[in-house]
């Protein structure tokens, strides 16, 4: 019944029927309410509003904050002119210079990306 309150469901109608007085319910049965649910309805709803106006504005922040990272990946203009000589080595993209098999054992060829290296 909280959950249809929080998500805002006719919480009013709820918020009516809990607080039904003589002669319109039996105080012997336990089915009377009271005035007392004002209140409690309107400070639930008012902190359901709250947590989850909350958590929407950390949603959009957290995604902000992982565009601005990612936009802080570009390449440096220090790097920018090795990565066409990385591009002929790494044509998959998986971020490792090709691995070669001898005799069983995978060694990692060593790739110099410095300026000398590229011009031969």
């Amino acid at each position: 019944m909280l959950l249809r309150v929080a998500t805002g469901d006719n919480w009013t109608g709820i918020m009516f029927d809990c607080m039904v007085m003589p002669p319109d319910c039996d105080k012997a049965a336990g089915t009377c309410g009271s005035y007392l649910a004002i209140p409690f309805f309107l400070s639930f709803v008012l902190l359901i509003s709250v947590i989850l106006l909350n958590l929407f504005t950390a949603v959009i922040i957290e995604t902000f904050e992982k565009t601005h990272e990612q936009e802080e990946w570009k390449l440096s203009p220090q790097v920018g002119p090795c990565a066409p000589r990385w591009d002929r080595v790494d044509g998959w993209v998986t971020g490792c210079s090709a691995c070669t098999s001898t005799g069983g054992t995978h060694e990692q060829e060593e790739w110099r990306l410095s300026p000398q290296a590229s011009r031969d």
